[in-house]
């Protein structure tokens, strides 16, 4: 549900041409709203493997929380010091093998950033927890399109000392609703918590044929592709398109699927 919030509002975003605060508080907002349902939600006890498994016979619940503060903390820092020399490289590479400089950072990037929800979820699904996986990294896209897409334009107005938010250049803008096409026709592909292996090769074909053309003109080809494939599994698919409508209206607070209530 929250990811077709956030989805469906990325579409508003390049109308005005620029990433607002006001955008900001509408992501946050959803992002908030997504922490509280998910405190609300019944949740089984965790049964812990591995390295945590390890450290909570050892320290005790305690001590693991504070190992795992700590690896939090580390792991912030490893970024902190990394991050600004690792996009300054991909843009060297991208310059010395003439190779688009935006695309190495729009989509290298995040792929290297976000390889461990990608492990995490293919571990889960090794172990026959597929709707686990799918689950982890919903959450993940959730966490992207709300805390980061909303921090941009506050980072940007504090480092430029205004208010004006973030403009979006034409690439930038291109490159948006392309990712807000991705984002709907994922969303649209699991909304019935099924996703089968041709649905996989699917997103897989049309993220990589992204790569082989960098041309505004075809990259819209690619959004028109994104949608079409939408309204034909909405249109041949009633189920999905009820499913849709429940998650657009339903109120979290009465659990998935329960009607509206409420202004």
């Amino acid at each position: 549900r929250y990811l077709l919030w956030s989805t469906l509002y990325s579409f508003l975003i390049p109308l005005t041409g620029t990433i607002s605060l006001f955008d900001a508080l509408v992501l946050f907002a959803i992002f908030f709203r997504y922490a509280a349902s998910a405190m609300r939600s019944d949740s089984e006890e965790v049964q812990l493997v591995g390295p945590a498994a390890l450290i909570d016979r050892e320290f005790g619940e305690s001590g693991r929380r504070l190992w795992a503060l700590a690896m939090f903390a580390y792991a912030g820092y490893a970024i902190l010091i990394s991050a600004e020399p690792f996009a300054d490289g991909l843009v060297e590479v991208g310059r010395t093998y003439d190779f688009d400089e935006f695309l190495l950072v729009q989509w290298v990037a995040p792929l290297a950033s976000e390889s461990p929800e990608f492990l995490i979820a293919i571990l889960f699904a090794l172990r026959g927890r597929g709707s686990v996986g799918i689950g982890a990294l919903i959450s993940s896209k959730v966490n992207q399109w709300t805390l980061l897409v909303g921090a941009i334009p506050i980072a940007f107005c504090l480092s430029a000392g205004s208010w004006t938010g973030l403009p979006l250049d034409e690439r930038q803008t291109e490159e948006l609703i392309l990712t807000s096409t991705q984002s709907l026709l994922a969303t649209i592909l699991v909304i019935d918590l099924r996703f089968s292996r041709g649905e996989a090769v699917l997103l897989a074909l049309l993220f990589g044929g992204q790569f082989l053309f960098t041309s505004t003109e075809v990259r819209y080809v690619f959004i028109a592709a994104y949608l079409a494939i939408c309204v034909a599994l909405l249109v041949l698919d009633p189920e999905r398109r009820q499913l849709l409508w429940r998650l657009i209206v339903a109120d979290p607070a009465n659990g998935p699927g329960a009607p509206h209530s409420g202004p």
